[in-house]
This record gives C-alpha cells, structure tokens and sequence, in this order.
C-alpha cells in the first residue's frame, strides 16, 4: 500500500505496530525487523506515454471529505476516530518545544560560558557540556511522555473502534457468550489448525473473540499470515479467520472462491485433487468429500461475492470443525486515522458475518449416516403438467372409463449437474 507523505506519516505512525500485521501487500520486509520507517516522499516510476495519456483521460475520483452513518455504532467510530486525530495533533507541542529548547540551549551553552567566563576555557567548556546534557536528557524525558501518552490514546481509539464494529456486526446474529477484546490474540497453533498454509513464519493478530452459535463454539479474529522469502517476509494472508465446531462426520471439503490481482490463494491445497472448478470457485476433497458439498452448502456459499472489499475466501469442512477465512482488502483491516471513517467495508463485513452463520446452518443439515450427495428431485416438465391436468379433467369427466396412469419415477439429478 503506498505510504503517505512525512506529513500524513506523523499522523498513522502511532499505528504502525498495528497496521503491518495487516498489510496485505507483499512489500520487502526484513525477517529481523518486521515493520520498517516508511520513506519521506513517496518514489513511482514515470509512466509510458500511453499509460500518462490513458491516465489524463480517466477523471480521479476524490473520496469524499465526509459520510452517511445509518446507525449510531458506525457515527461512534467516526467520533472516535476524529477525536483521536485531534488529540495526536494537540500533541506537535512535545515535539516542537523540545526542538526549541534544545537549539535556544546550545547557543546558549555555547555563547555564556565564553562571555562570562572568558579567560577560564576549562570551565567553559566544562559548563556548555553540562547543559548539553541536561537538555538531552530533557529530550528524552519528553519524547517518553510523548510516546506514552500517544500509545495510550491509541489504545483508546482501537478499543473504541473494535468495541462500536462488534456492536453494530453481531447485534442480531442470535451470538451468545461473546468473550475478548483488543489485545486477544489468535496462536498460530490455531491458525494452522486450517491447514491451509504451510511453512508459516508468523502469525499477528488482534481482538480475538470467541462466542457461541445455536451450540456450536466459535471464533473470528483479524489475522495475518506471513511466510520466509528468499530476503523477506512474505504475506500469505489477510483479513478475518472464522472457526466454529460442527457435527460433520466424513473427508474434509475445501472451497476457494477466486478473486482479482489482489487475492492470495491458500498455498498448501494444490496436491488436493479437484471435484468442481469454475470461473468463481474451486473445490477440492479427497474420496467422499463431495458429499458435504450440498445443495443448501453451495447455495450458502455461492451467496458471498468476491469484489474490491472481500478480495477472496476460503472455507474448509472438516470433522468437528469448520474454517472460514475472508481475504479482506485494506480498506477494512487498516483503521482509518486522516481520512473520515468509510463504514462501506464494515457493513460488507456485517453482512458477510451474517452469510457465514447461514453457512454454518448449512453445514448442521449435512446428513451423519449420508454415504453420497443429497439428491434433489427434478421439477415436472410443463408439458407433463399439462398432460397431468388432462388425465385429472377426463377421470373427473368419467371416472369409471379412464385409469389413472402410473406415475414415472423421476430421476435422480446429481446436485452437481442440477446447479
């Protein structure tokens, strides 16, 4: 994601610990420190004169300096967010009045000693580097208040934006139980338990919360999933990691739902051998497997739809367990700070969150005992309704002459080949 200028850096970087776990750009990071000082000036390549020509033809579109809030949780956030931004600015005085004092001090160390004091340099020199040191030491004393204050009014501007999101999202949802906050971390023990990623280096994470659903444990937390490049870390995934337990008994089911240029794939599927692919899905199981792959679980998961806010998703149906993982765009990871708070992406979240329980419901009504796939019975023809109505008119007509014809067995319909 291109950084901004030092200006509007100085303003996102008290979040900075946050954001990076949650970029899902793969920018080069080195492995011993993650997170890296973004430049000064922002450096893009000159564009072709096709591209510069194509560029001047498209109009920019401005996003706007303010939004419509359709509920109180989401004009809380924006509350809250304005009123952190405000504050972080109020702070520019313990960088500026230190930066004051500590010029005033040096020309002052440097010129009284010399002018009180001229014929004894010893002295002098001993006095100027007296000073020197007290006023660094009063530099640091404040850029420690500053940073403690800063990390604080952070911590409030995150507990407010999490706690207003979950409010307006589960509310509703018939979720019970609902435990964590903030600082709840998803393991990454947990995270592999999707087995969806291999050779995973790290796993950051924040406001992990757990509830309950019509009986089933459940979880949902931000995530991030990096892996060991060749010089750098990697991100393999980005967005919203939801687990709940399930009652399914058989071979585990993979569904990927493809994305744009953004999307980033599970990297430890591909040996999986492919039951259906097409144009939005992929879904993978080993012997077995398509049995859970139902016609209320495909109507459920053909419900998502991928776009510039959920990039992909994966879910996994497995015995005891089901994953779900959204592959969200930044717009709804990173926390705004400058900019008005855009509630577009949170309310795509929302109703993602609610088709993930229909999904959830779904995967309930898979059958225990269910050797193959639910067969649906195929709708009767409108000519063999007709010539129905015919037979019911004439055996009303005279019922002793005309025999009720037996009714052909209709045909099983593989759910695949019905969808």
């Amino acid at each position: 994601m291109p950084k901004k200028k030092e200006d509007t850096e100085i303003i996102e970087n008290p979040i900075a610990e946050e954001e990076s776990d949650f970029a899902d750009e793969l920018k080069e990071e080195p492995i011993e420190e993650i997170i890296e000082e973004a430049p000064l000036e922002e450096t893009k390549e000159e564009p072709a004169p096709a591209e510069e020509a194509k560029a001047e033809a498209e109009p920019k579109v401005e996003e706007p300096k303010s939004y419509e809030y359709d509920d109180p949780n989401l004009e809380a956030i924006e509350f809250a967010r304005a009123a952190c931004l405000k504050s972080y600015r109020g702070m520019g005085k313990w960088t500026i009045l230190p930066t004051v004092v500590m010029v005033a001090g040096i020309v002052l160390a440097w010129i009284l000693p010399n002018y009180v004091w001229p014929d004894n340099s010893t002295l002098a020199l001993g006095i100027t580097i007296g000073i020197v040191a007290v006023i660094l030491v009063l530099m640091i004393v404040l850029s420690v208040i500053k940073k403690r204050k800063t990390d604080a009014r952070m911590k409030v501007y995150l507990n407010d934006f999490y706690t207003f999101t979950g409010q307006y999202v589960f509310d509703g949802t018939g979720i019970t139980n609902l435990t964590g906050d903030i600082d709840s971390k998803l393991t990454k023990i947990e995270f592999e338990e999707a087995g969806l990623y291999k050779d995973l280096f790290n796993v950051g994470s924040r406001a992990s919360l757990t509830f309950n659903y019509k009986g089933h444990k459940c979880g949902i937390a931000d995530a991030a999933g990096q892996i060991k490049g060749a010089k750098a870390l990697q991100t393999v995934f980005v967005g919203k990691f939801m687990r709940a337990t399930n009652n399914y008994k058989g071979a585990t089911l993979t569904i990927y739902l493809k994305g744009n240029d953004r999307a980033l794939p599970p990297t430890d599927i591909d040996d999986i051998p492919v039951i259906i692919e097409d144009k939005t899905m992929v879904v993978r199981g080993e012997q077995g497997a398509k049995k859970a792959f139902t016609k209320k679980v495909k109507d459920a998961i053909k419900s998502f739809r991928m776009d510039e806010t959920l990039v992909d998703m994966t879910v996994r149906i497995e015995e005891g367990k089901t994953f779900i993982l959204f592959g969200y765009e930044d717009t709804l990871m990173i926390l705004p700070m400058e900019k008005p708070f855009n509630p577009a992406p949170t309310q795509h979240y929302k109703a993602d969150f609610r088709k993930a329980l229909d999904l959830i419901d779904a995967i309930d009504g898979i059958k225990k005992s269910q050797k193959d796939e639910p067969v649906a019975e195929e709708e009767p023809k409108a000519e063999e309704l007709k010539a129905e109505e015919t037979v019911e008119e004439a055996k009303e007509a005279t019922p002793e002459a005309v025999e009720e014809p037996k009714a052909e067995e209709t045909p099983a319909i593989d759910e695949e080949h019905k969808a």
